[in-house]
């Protein structure tokens, strides 16, 4: 099991998605390094659609079992680890206050998201004032509005946005449409600068294998 120690780790990233996807790539690499005593941050998972529920993990904690398998160093690697990165999961459509509470934590650094190919949409009408937007981006603007006012436009209050949907430019189309509805709503000027100079949207390829769950007679020889 994890160090007790894992569990009192402040929350840094604000995560949309609770695929295998991430949970397998950017939440993995999260965990390693938590137990490495070098991020030292967990994920607050934001779970947008309404399929599915917030309450598979809380069940365990948040906690998941994760298999490697590959060649690593010209070698076989079959290993399974408890991931312990996840801090606590929120419904976007029942909890979206407590979401964007989140904007005033000040140990926040880090927005991850993979919402699928069509999550990165441009909807002209969402209302950002929504108890949520409709759209990731209008979700997005939403917290970044409130982290602004949370700190007063403090420059270095602004996130690290890492898209991973398969989209070419991820990145810098996610910008532009946040950026766009921030005109359209008619967000103050000292805002709009704030968010395109204080915030980082990245561009991102992923290149990393997930295939998702094992088979049923596996998952019972690896249960925990």
């Amino acid at each position: 099991m994890p160090s007790p120690q894992l569990f009192d780790l402040p929350e840094k990233v604000l995560q949309f998605g609770t695929g295998v996807l991430l949970r397998g790539l950017p939440d993995y690499f999260i965990d390693k390094a938590n137990k490495q005593n070098v991020f030292n941050g967990r994920v607050v998972v934001v779970k947008s659609t309404d399929s599915g529920a917030a309450d598979a993990f809380d069940v365990q904690d948040g906690l998941y079992t994760h298999c490697i398998r590959g060649l690593h160093e010209q070698k076989m690697r079959d290993e399974c680890i408890i991931n312990s990165s996840v801090s606590r999961v929120l419904s976007a459509s029942k909890q979206w206050k407590e979401i964007l509470a989140c904007a005033a934590n000040p140990d926040m650094q880090v927005v991850i998201s993979n919402t699928t190919e069509v999550g990165i949409v441009f909807i002209p009408d969402d209302n950002i004032k929504g108890n949520p937007p409709s759209s990731f981006p209008g979700k997005l603007l939403a917290f970044l509005y409130e982290r602004y006012k949370a700190f007063k436009g403090d420059a270095n209050k602004g996130m690290v946005i890492v898209p991973t949907e398969l989209i070419t430019d991820n990145g810098t189309k996610l910008q532009s449409i946040v950026m766009e509805l921030a005109h359209i709503n008619k967000f103050d000027y000292a805002f709009i600068d704030w968010l395109e100079t204080a915030n980082i949207f990245c561009n991102t390829l992923v290149d990393r294998i997930v295939p998702g769950k094992l088979p049923a007679e596996q998952q019972k020889q690896k249960k925990l």
